[in-house]
């Protein structure tokens, strides 16, 4: 596919103030079915972004506040992956 321009700014996907209190990518789709511009045709499988999710949630929940070892950690976290 060729190149066809720029999505205009306003357009982008974006979130805010969104109502689980985090954003989380990790390579999957995040646009919704329809979304008019093209942004890529290749989308990694949604088990990374469901686990980081996951453990945010979990720590949002519990009134955690996560620090750097904590995110040091979630980086390196394999929980959730496919056998």
């Amino acid at each position: 596919m060729e190149w066809t321009g720029f999505v205009p700014v306003g357009e982008l996907p974006h979130q805010l103030n969104p109502e689980a209190g985090f954003v989380a990518t990790a390579h999957h789709k995040m646009i919704p079915q329809g979304y008019p511009y093209k942004l890529g045709y290749e989308w990694a499988a949604s088990y990374r972004h469901d686990r980081i999710a996951e453990v945010l949630s979990q720590a949002r929940d519990g009134g955690q506040k996560l620090d750097l070892d904590d995110m040091a950690r979630l980086q390196n976290d394999r929980d959730g992956f496919p056998s």
